[in-house]
């Protein structure tokens, strides 16, 4: 009994080992959010004490002494805010890499007050330090968008000096003098983005509270103006609200894009969503928020009026346009741009090498030109590449457009990426001649058409050939067919001769014996009979016709016979000269001359040679027996057919024999046959 319960005992514990194992580890809130961002503790249950900063299903934030964290809870209502709670929480890693906490159970142990919202700029706002802390910030908003994720909000960027910061608002706090106006807004600082935002960076979302401190103005190009001939730094720009100017609009293309003359320099306006363009040549006053390349002034959400205070100068000479070439440093590698070149009349002359796709946005061919392959840009005149096809020479004027990106804290000296022509009407391209009506590309047409009748007339020509072979294959089967049933025909017929000249015959002569009385003669007749049948038998079962060569196939056809007797064969006659009919009548004279040899000469040596000639078959059957008197042979009044048979057969094929033989002197047979015509044949 005491060994049964000392056995018993580790079971009875195991439970209580296996949950001192996954005991929920204590950790601080500083240490969850390290948890959360680090690649391991997935199967860790882990608990903090904390005080509940803000709560919306399905998040919550805690906070103690050492930090801030985000909980997600799905599954209940999260704690009031103020509450001070002890939650049990774990890892989780979605399939797209995401992860967070999750909050399994949580016990309130009391309350405490909430840490009120940090009032800063914009700029001071620190990613790591004001992490998930309440803020109240303020700033003019430059632009509002909907959120193309989450129907039910909105996103505003907020600007302070240099620094702007999206915020997310439900759609309800939106207003529509927003745009354009100073608010202060309080809210909760995210310096990173869970989600399909993940790269998005800091933003304000859960905006508690929002109040407008100066509406929108009423005019927005009331604002003050700014002097692009300045000498300004980039951060000196980017710290500026609202500014305007008044210039010439030399150019505009794409959907919200000009180039403006003002004074001696050119500027850049990017226009504000659903605005519409003002029409080249006319002077305008735009208002915007401004950037730079560090070539020029960019204004970014412009709004524009019609400025009839000022006029515009006198046109520009056409003739003084420049070229690729002045704009552009051919030798250079990479090419190298002329940046005072830009917003000034430029032509060229060249080749269409590329057309925008069926359907693009982009309104721009590709013109070879001076050696560079220069992008002509006909967004504002839509109708100007109408009938312009791939190889078409044109000349095209308008306005040089040297592309580079805005200047970046971290990219300190913006590169010009590309050189474009900007058309300002359909007049400013000119098709000076048309391709050939023999393309390339028609070419190709043509070569692709000719490969597909090719591989047409091919798959087509296989398929007649399939046909073909198989229509054949069934007429040779049907041929074959044919052949092997008249072959049983001639096999049938073959068997009925050799029956009726043999065996009939014999047994006709031995009823006549039987009828004479001549007994003992009638019994020799009949066992000539019995082995002319039991060969007729052998004949039907052997596979000898199928040799393809006589030496073997008269080796086989005697050997049965032979009973010790030497044999030797050489019969040098192709075997496919030779007919079925013709073959079987050689096999069985020499079977027959054999037989005699052995059975009546008693001959212990038999030499069979053949040989053709021409179309001559002459074979001979010699041997060492007792020879007779060819004279006095027995025939058939004595029961012996051998010789009748064997002349029989020679006469069907206009042969001949001839025999040599004596008492005691061994006998030769000499046969000649001649082949069949082959029509006589067929």
């Amino acid at each position: 009994m005491k060994t049964a319960s000392r056995a018993f005992l580790p079971i009875a514990l195991l439970p209580l080992l296996l949950s001192a194992e996954e005991a929920p580890r204590g950790c601080t809130v500083r240490e969850l959010n390290e948890v959360r961002l680090s690649t391991t503790g997935l199967a860790e249950t882990l608990v903090a004490t904390g005080t509940v900063q803000t709560a919306k299903k399905p998040r919550f934030i805690l906070s103690d002494d050492s930090g801030y964290v985000a909980l997600a809870n799905h599954d209940f209502e999260p704690p009031v805010p103020g509450s001070v709670v002890e939650v049990f929480c774990s890892k989780v890693c979605q399939s797209d890499h995401d992860k967070f906490l999750v909050c399994n159970k949580w016990t309130i142990l009391g309350t405490a007050p909430i840490t009120p919202p940090l009032e800063l700029h914009l700029g001071e706002l620190n990613e790591r330090r004001h992490d998930l802390r309440a803020v109240t910030v303020e700033g003019s908003v430059v632009d509002v968008v909907r959120d193309e994720i989450d129907k039910d909000y909105c996103i505003l960027l907020l600007k302070d000096g240099a620094a702007t910061l999206p915020c997310f608002i439900r759609r309800e706090q939106l207003a529509q003098q927003l745009p354009n106006a100073r608010i202060r807004l309080t809210g909760t600082y995210h310096r990173l983005v869970s989600g399909f935002r993940r790269f998005s960076g800091p933003h304000i979302e859960d905006v508690s509270d929002l109040s407008i401190l100066r509406p929108a103005p009423t005019d927005l190009l009331d604002v003050p103006a700014i002097d692009p001939c300045d000498y300004i730094t980039p951060k000196d720009i980017a710290q500026m609200g609202r500014r305007s100017l008044v210039g010439t609009v030399l150019a505009t293309w794409g959907s919200n894009q000009a180039m403006l003359r003002v004074g001696h320099g050119v500027v850049n306006a990017v226009f504000a969503r659903d605005t519409l363009l003002p029409p080249c040549g006319a002077t305008v006053k735009v208002a915007g928020y401004p950037g730079t390349d560090l070539f020029r002034i960019i204004l970014s959400k412009c709004v524009w009026a019609q400025d009839d205070t000022q006029t515009d100068e006198s046109p520009e000479d056409p003739s003084q346009a420049i070229s690729p070439a002045q704009a552009l440093l051919k030798d250079a590698t990479p090419p190298r741009f002329n940046a005072e070149c830009h917003g000034q009349l430029i032509r060229l002359r060249g080749v269409v090498s590329a057309l925008p796709g069926e359907g693009s946005a982009d309104r721009r061919l590709l013109v070879e030109a001076d050696g560079f392959r220069i992008p002509v840009d006909y967004s504002s005149s839509p109708t100007a590449a109408d009938g312009i096809v791939l190889g078409c020479e044109v000349e095209a004027t308008g306005r040089c457009l040297l592309e580079s990106e805005n200047w970046r804290p971290y990219e300190v000296l913006p590169q010009i990426s590309g050189l474009a022509v900007v058309l300002r009407t359909p007049a400013d391209l000119r098709v000076l001649r048309r391709p050939p009506w023999w393309t390339p590309q028609r070419l190709l047409t043509l070569i692709f058409a000719l490969l597909a009748v090719l591989l047409g007339s091919t798959l087509w020509n296989f398929a007649l050939k399939r046909k073909a072979e198989k229509r054949g294959k069934a007429l040779y089967d049907e041929k074959i067919g044919h052949a092997l049933a008249e072959q049983k025909v001639e096999e049938r017929t073959r068997l009925a001769v050799e029956l009726h000249d043999s065996v009939s015959q014999t047994l006709t002569g031995v009823a006549l014996q039987l009828d004479g009385g001549e007994i003992e003669t009638a019994k020799t007749m009949l066992a000539s009979c019995r082995g002319e049948l039991r060969r007729c038998l052998w004949d039907l079962r052997s596979r000898t016709f199928e040799e393809k060569d006589m030496t073997e196939a008269v080796t086989r056809t005697v050997k049965p016979h032979l009973n010790g007797c030497a044999a030797t064969v050489r019969f040098n006659v192709p075997r496919e000269m030779l007919s079925e009919s013709l073959t079987h009548a050689i096999l069985r004279i020499v079977r027959e001359l054999v037989v005699n040899a052995i059975r009546h000469g008693q001959a212990k040596r038999i030499r069979i040679a053949g040989e053709l000639h021409g179309r001559t078959v002459s074979f001979s059957v010699a041997d060492d027996g007792l020879g007779f008197d060819p004279e006095t042979a027995p025939g058939p009044e004595q029961g012996h057919f051998g010789l009748l048979g064997i002349r029989e057969r020679i006469e069907n094929f206009n042969g001949s024999l001839k025999i040599a033989s004596a008492p005691d002197r061994g006998a030769k047979f000499t046969v000649t046959l001649i082949l069949p015509d082959e029509t006589n044949e067929r």
